[in-house]
């Protein structure tokens, strides 16, 4: 919902950041630390620049 970035927690409790709409290369790295998606319930936290 007009999200341009988000904050997920991996299973060892840190955070990694998806920029939304962002460079293949940050999408690439996030999606490393979660290979089969979110799996389990997952803390995420939503952001949205002014």
């Amino acid at each position: 919902m007009g999200a341009d970035g988000v904050w997920a927690q991996d299973a060892s409790g840190a955070y990694h950041l998806l920029v939304v709409n962002g460079p293949a290369f940050l999408r690439t790295t996030f999606a490393s630390f979660f290979p089969n998606g979110f799996t389990s319930s997952t803390a995420v936290t939503l952001t949205k620049s002014p």
